[in-house]
């Protein structure tokens, strides 16, 4: 059953969210609830996640120190780039 609905995670997703950008009158009532449904989203993409997953990502710490560097270096300091190219107010620089 869990198996089913993982892989079906991004098929509903991009349903729903099809849906939303055509008609977004009716999911404005889930605006209080995004921060739980991102949850829900996150958990079935766990759900989906084995211990073969894992132990061959720690069988290749290049590729998780290149995935931390990409993380948490390169796109800020895109993002930044970014901004003060386009000149961004700080309203717009705060959500990068």
């Amino acid at each position: 059953m869990i198996a089913r609905a993982t892989l079906l995670l991004p098929v509903w997703a991009l349903l729903l969210s099809s849906a939303a950008w055509a008609w977004p009158t009716p999911f404005t009532a889930l605006k209080p609830a995004i921060v739980w449904l991102l949850a829900l989203v996150m958990l079935g993409m766990g759900l989906g996640l084995r211990g073969e997953d894992f132990r061959r990502i720690l069988a290749r710490p290049a590729d998780l120190a290149l995935g931390v560097a990409l993380q948490f270096l390169v796109m800020p300091l895109a993002a930044w780039t970014l901004s003060r190219a386009l000149d961004l107010g700080p309203l717009l620089l705060a959500g990068m």
